[in-house]
């Protein structure tokens, strides 16, 4: 879920929290049927079913905080003026006059409170409810402690029920769900028309064959030239009729926000041939990715000095803390509220807005957009999908949807079995997809494209993952050229133990192996190819890791021993997305179940959607870290053996290597390597 921007007013439940939190139990007064979300979707039952898919999801939630993280705790309340070293600084709000953490969770248990819970906790002391605020910091701790933020009157209710001591007090903690999420969610299905709804389940007579246009006019800028597909699949889009949405779908890395950029480029160009006002939206599910466009594209044409872009440029973003300071395009960056009074939208003819789906829920613009672009929409619940819609979309707006359904997406993290099989668990853009095909030819052909030709990275990083999940259909235009000198081969395992163990991994954090990270991040880094990669830059480094607890003992090592590192990236694999780096260097260390399985499958390298969408993150080399043996049975009752297949390719091409600073005799090693073989053979 979303990071939480909720907090607290008083003791008693805040009037926001328990609004939201009723919300809830209105939308519950009626008992959920599984029959009510099996019936085929169609456009008399689209509010309804996704109405209660929310609510089955929601409830799920609900049921996995109560389980796994209420219930009896040691509470402990800070100093007078004490500041947990946890505390950023733009974290601190003048009415937190004290901290509190609580004692005995483990870092499992942490980390999902972190991003399910609502930022107010619930302490039952001899009877009285005490609320305060979840720190969202809690994420970048190595110990078992999950931070607190108390007001006044919070502080006061604890003194009066003795929990003020330095020994703690043994209470009940009840964590509540983060209702705001999904209340924005019911709000866009609550508010979609009809006509809208018509257009996201189509019938046969609302497809019209349309010839695609014979050649569109130049690119005068750089960023936006394209190759022949991507050509064809953007004459198809700015030909195809309003009615559906028409479908851009491709992997990664080959051209589908350029693709948008490009359209959005031609779709101004097209309104001022024709002296039509032209407005357009362009939506993400990441704030990076909305940025990728204005840092990457619409920033640099508006700066051309030879030919700057005349249109109104405008990026909402949730909150002013997330816009740029010193940017030379910060009047670029506007909040919602900034929007609403902003007069210039009103006035210009030509305006583009570009920000994330549930940020467009607080713009106040009816019928505003003449074309409306969704990118990452394989990447999202469908009813988060569909908020810029609300409202927003002209009559005849143009709608155009992008993403990559084989990556991180309402199918891995939909959580709760009756969401996930009946509609919740597959995005907008693949349920269209499927429902064009269905439809026939003229629907499957005029209103989807799709991309086959990557533009990013080495390919062989390309050939293993379009062998794993694009049914070898990827090629790559990179030549071997962009390849690090160190590596014969882009893909290299490099392994931290050999332990073939059956046994549960508890441990979350793993310091051998993030001191080998560094150490191979440090040799790939010392001979720095400048005539391939160009100047030496570290923030295109990045050493990624399956849980946060890990990324603190890499950040630790950095600022002990590797301080010439210390510009490098280190980000867990659920924030990847959105994001480009020249080497990624991975740490596989993570918490594992007695069967093998990964504690949170929702983050682990293990599953197929995660290792799709973090690995290819890179251009030019991935490096991983880890015990193969641990990996292959973390996947043993997946269907995709992702593992399998990288070993199988670093075995093959030499790049499996067993460092000598490991505590196994060379007996040992022989042995360990052919039993691992033997693995690999089987499959």
């Amino acid at each position: 879920l979303p990071p939480a921007s909720f907090s607290c007013d008083h003791t008693n439940p805040p009037r926001e929290y328990a609004a939201k939190k009723n919300d809830f139990a209105d939308r519950l007064e009626e008992e959920l049927v599984l029959g009510d979300v099996q019936v085929e979707l169609a456009r008399t039952n689209y509010k309804e079913k996704f109405h209660k898919l929310l609510c089955w999801e929601e409830k799920t939630h609900i049921e996995i905080l109560e389980k796994r993280c209420s219930g009896w705790c040691k509470v402990f309340v800070c100093e007078e003026g004490e500041v947990p070293n946890v505390v950023t600084r733009w974290s601190v709000k003048p009415e937190h006059c004290r901290y509190a953490y609580v004692d005995g969770m483990d870092g499992d248990q942490i980390a999902y409170v972190t991003q399910a819970s609502e930022s107010a906790v619930v302490i039952m002391s001899n009877g009285e409810e005490v609320y305060a605020e979840v720190l969202l910091e809690n994420h970048t701790l190595t110990h078992d402690r999950l931070y607190l933020a108390l007001k006044e009157d919070a502080v006061a209710a604890l003194r009066r029920n003795g929990c003020l001591g330095r020994d703690g007090l043994h209470i009940v903690v009840t964590f509540e769900l983060k209702h705001s999420y999904f209340n924005s969610l019911h709000r866009s299905l609550e508010s979609v028309s009809d006509g809208v709804v018509a257009r996201l389940v189509p019938q046969q007579s609302d497809f019209h064959y349309q010839e695609s246009l014979d050649s569109i006019p130049p690119f005068p800028y750089q960023c936006l030239e394209l190759d022949r597909g991507q050509t064809e699949v953007l004459k198809a889009a700015l030909s195809h009729v309003p009615g559906p949405p028409f479908l851009i779908t491709g992997a990664f890395g080959t051209g589908k926000t350029r693709l948008l950029a490009a359209a959005t480029y031609q779709f101004f160009y097209e309104g001022a041939l024709k002296r039509q006002p032209t407005r357009v939206l362009i939506c993400t599910q990441q704030n990076i990715s909305a940025d990728t466009f204005i840092e990457n594209y619409f920033g640099p044409m508006k700066m051309d000095r030879r030919n700057p872009w005349r249109v109104h440029v405008v990026r909402v973003t949730p909150r002013e803390k997330m816009q740029p300071r010193n940017s030379i395009l910060g009047e670029v960056y506007k909040t919602p509220m900034q929007c609403r009074q902003s007069r210039e939208l009103d006035r210009e003819q030509y305006v583009l807005v570009v920000t994330t789906f549930l940020t467009t829920l607080k713009l106040n613009r009816r019928n505003y957009f003449t074309h409306i672009l969704l990118d990452e929409a394989a990447q999202a619940r469908e009813p988060e999908t569909i908020a810029p819609l609300i409202g927003l979309a002209g009559v005849g707006a143009k709608i155009l949807l992008a993403g990559d359904s084989c990556q991180v997406g309402p199918r891995l993290l939909v959580l709760g079995k009756e969401a996930q099989a009946n509609g919740l668990g597959v995005s907008l853009l693949e349920r269209l997809r499927r429902s064009y095909k269905k439809l026939g030819h003229q629907a499957s052909s005029c209103y989807a494209g799709s991309l086959k030709t990557n533009h990013r990275c080495h390919r062989d990083i390309v050939s293993l993952f379009s062998e794993l999940f694009y049914n070898s259909t990827l090629r790559s235009v990179i030549s071997d050229e962009v390849s690090h000198p160190e590596a014969n081969y882009p893909l290299l395992f490099v392994c931290s133990s050999l332990e073939d163990s059956s046994r549960a991994v508890d441990a979350c954090t793993n310091e051998q192996e993030a001191r080998l990270v560094l150490e191979q991040v440090q040799r790939f880094v010392e001979h720095w190819p400048e005539q391939r990669w160009g100047r030496k830059k570290l923030s295109e480094v990045c050493v990624m890791m399956a849980n946060r607890k890990q990324g603190t003992v890499i950040k630790r090592l950095l600022n002990r021993s590797f301080l010439h590192l210390r510009g490098i990236n280190t980000l867990p694999t659920y924030d990847m997305q959105g994001r480009e780096f020249r080497a990624l260097f991975l740490s596989t260390s993570e918490p594992t179940w007695d069967n093998g399985e990964s504690r949170n499958l929702t983050k682990s390298v293990s599953d197929r959607h995660v290792f799709n969408t973090a690995l290819t993150r890179t251009k030019s080399l991935v490096v991983a870290v880890g015990n193969p043996f641990l990996l292959l049975r973390m996947e043993q009752s997946h269907k995709h053996k992702c593992w399998r297949k990288y070993l199988n390719f670093c075995v093959d091409n030499f790049t499996f290597i067993i460092p000598h600073t490991l505590p196994y005799s060379l007996g040992v090693r022989r042995r360990r390597r052919m039993r691992l073989s033997r693995y690999l053979l089987a499959s």
